[in-house]
């Protein structure tokens, strides 16, 4: 057996589900081990906000490029003004610009050598 048809039956054996988007079911995707973890949703709502903050643009848009329930999240907790639309970047309220900066700060910068 070649190292092609050794990853194809590995991933025959991963269950299946299918994703969606907002416009509704778009394909089967492969689920890991991601599935017995139970997520904290505040660290990842910390985490986007922290990388909103590297993309900023325009003075407070970034790119939206991130899981819609956490930019959902972020919308209900008046950090980021509502990512639903065409455009491809999202708003960050005053709050969250000042949040967004912190949390890089906290989870992203090195600690001075000393």
């Amino acid at each position: 057996m070649n190292q092609k048809s050794s990853v194809v039956q590995i991933l025959k054996s991963v269950p299946q589900v299918l994703t969606s988007d907002r416009s509704g079911l778009t394909g089967p995707v492969r689920m890991t081990s991601a599935v017995s973890m139970e997520i904290d949703e505040n660290k990842v709502d910390d985490a986007v906000l922290a990388l909103l903050w590297l993309t900023l643009h325009d003075e407070r848009r970034a790119w939206k490029g991130f899981d819609w329930d956490a930019l959902d999240r972020l919308h209900r907790n008046g950090l980021i003004l509502n990512p639903v639309g065409k455009a491809k970047s999202v708003v960050l309220t005053e709050e969250g610009l000042h949040r967004s900066e912190a949390l890089f700060a906290e989870l992203f910068v090195r600690a001075p050598k000393k």
